[in-house]
């Protein structure tokens, strides 16, 4: 059984970090684990109209690439992922077989997000961020900013 850790939240919330992190305790611990940041699983241009964010390519690479962990007997698998809605968790159960997985939202002020963000992103694509960000709060949790 693999027990995958999605830890989800906005851009720039630190989900690689905090991924790195437990990566870092199970390996102290001597559990076999990897990290597998599924935004450079989609890294690709052009990406499809219909699928903008990439996500169909970024699970068939997934599904490609998990059974060279399971060789490795990898028991813990941490994928840092923006998760926009609970749906987007049944493709990830089947790109790795016999697996659960445990969901943890990572969330900051909007304050410190916006620091995060603005080091990192610039015009077009930090007002897009930004603006991400209240979209997918209100697609997760139904709720409203």
């Amino acid at each position: 059984m693999v027990n995958i850790l999605v830890l989800t939240g906005p851009c720039g919330v630190g989900k690689t970090a905090c991924a790195d992190a437990v990566s870092d305790l199970l390996s102290t611990r001597d559990l076999r684990n990897a990290v597998i940041d599924m935004d450079a699983l989609r890294w690709a241009y052009p990406r499809p109209k219909e699928d903008p964010f990439n996500v169909a390519f970024g699970l068939k690479n997934l599904k490609t690439i998990w059974p060279n962990y399971a060789d490795l007997g990898i028991e813990y698998l941490i994928l840092p992922n923006v998760v926009e809605c609970r749906s987007e968790l049944e493709p990830l159960l089947q790109a790795v077989p016999d697996s659960t997985v445990t969901l943890v939202r990572l969330e900051t002020t909007l304050e410190r997000l916006h620091q995060r963000l603005n080091r990192r992103e610039v015009g077009e694509s930090l007002e897009w961020h930004k603006k991400r960000f209240r979209g997918a709060k209100r697609a997760f949790y139904g709720e409203s900013d």
